[in-house]
């Protein structure tokens, strides 16, 4: 195996493991009837782990690998990383852009399911309809 190809196997586990957590268990979410908030870049994981960075070349490689649904996750402004488990072809055109999402949250904090997503406008919170 090649250095090329481990960050796509990388991404393609996770993918497959999006559903559950370490060990392979169902993924326990702190409240179903609490939904939390997170701020945050959203990135296409394999791009962002690794070049912790995102130019406009990477800009357009993540988004392009989100609507092949690898997966997405979100960067808060103290550098961590939540993982999304939305299908990631969804949120491919928000790549890179400054969101809030809101949804439940694993006990862990690890993951994400997304309920609502907002990108960050001139003016403010602008909702985006799934």
């Amino acid at each position: 195996m090649n250095r090329a190809t481990l960050p796509l196997l990388f991404a393609g586990l996770l993918a497959a493991c999006a559903p559950v957590g370490a060990g392979g268990r169902a993924l326990t979410y702190s409240s179903l009837e609490r939904l939390s908030t997170i701020e945050g870049r959203l990135v296409e994981v394999r791009c962002y782990l690794q070049e912790r960075t995102q130019s406009e070349e990477q800009t357009f490689c993540a988004a392009t690998d989100a609507r092949g649904n690898l997966p997405l996750g979100l960067v808060d402004e103290k550098g961590r990383l939540t993982y999304l488990t939305d299908v990631p072809s969804r949120l491919a055109s928000l790549v890179s852009e400054r969101v809030q999402i809101r949804g439940l949250l694993t006990v862990n904090h690890q993951f994400l399911r997304p309920v609502s997503v907002s990108r960050w406008q001139e003016r403010g919170w602008t909702y985006v309809p799934n």
